[in-house]
């Protein structure tokens, strides 16, 4: 009798373990693997770490975000997904923020993601976001002064190069003057028009193919020196998207988006 029950029991373990194996067979392969799941029931140590898209800013050619603290975890690692759809290291933060300064990436269009990391960076200890969060910068290449023309005493025109697409894209030209060689640049009023388009083709950061533009600003009073003086002229792009305000948080407002010539090339003198 008591061989009997001993066999029973050895029966129904044998039973049991084939029952497990069985349904772990037939478990998708996607639920063993990393999800976007902010809890920790799947086993990770702390919960997923997830991109606040309300933070995304952009600094000039960078890109700026934020995500949330993680309770347990003090280091964090962030990726990008690159063309063929693999995770890049980008590097790793104590922070909970993070700025990205590569053109290629930024302006072209980027999705990064965050995940938690061991205090000795070797382990993983949460999950991330598997689709990640997409952003992109804007950013165009510096316009070029070609020249300045004076027409009289209290008028003068200033003709530069620059890519269409900044007016395309709802932004605009923005010149600025300084007086003489160690002035500061200031920013001045001026009437922008389209004088001639240009027969080459190129490239900007984004990677679009477009013709150069031939603009002509029209400057006067006290934008054009003084009898003896010598004022100096660039132009920069300026757009309009969520960028880093001085109280901490994200606004909506003006950022620059090129970078301008500092070159004492393009100026007028004013002879005495």
């Amino acid at each position: 009798m008591k061989r009997n029950n001993f066999t029973t029991v050895i029966v129904s373990v044998v039973l049991l373990v084939s029952v497990i194996f069985s349904s772990l067979a037939a478990m998708p392969a996607s639920a063993a693997t990393v999800t976007s799941d902010s809890s920790v029931s799947s086993g990770w140590d702390c919960a997923t770490p997830h991109i606040d898209v309300t933070s995304i800013h952009q600094r000039g050619q960078s890109i700026g975000f934020r995500w949330n603290r993680v309770i347990g975890a003090s280091r964090y690692r962030i990726f990008y997904r690159d063309g063929n759809g693999t995770w890049r290291n980008l590097g790793d933060t104590s922070d909970n923020q993070w700025y990205d300064h590569d053109l290629s990436r930024t302006c072209k269009g980027a999705i990064y993601t965050v995940r938690c990391v061991s205090n000795d960076g070797k382990r993983f200890i949460s999950g991330y976001d598997a689709g990640g969060v997409g952003t992109k910068c804007w950013y165009y290449s510096t316009p070029n002064v070609e020249y300045v023309k004076t027409v009289n005493w209290n008028k003068a025109y200033v003709f530069f190069e620059g890519n269409p697409n900044v007016i395309n894209d709802g932004g605009r030209f923005q010149i600025y003057m300084k007086k003489g060689k160690n002035g500061n640049w200031t920013r001045i009023g001026s009437t922008i028009e389209k004088w001639e388009q240009t027969p080459e083709v190129r490239t900007d950061y984004d990677g679009k193919r477009y013709y150069p533009m031939c603009y002509r600003a029209v400057i006067t009073n006290d934008s054009v020196p003084y009898p003896g003086e010598t004022y100096y002229y660039t132009v920069r792009c300026i757009g309009y998207a969520n960028k880093l305000l001085d109280n901490g948080r994200v606004g909506y407002g003006e950022i620059f988006i090129s970078q301008y010539n500092n070159s004492d090339e393009y100026y007028i003198h004013h002879a005495k």
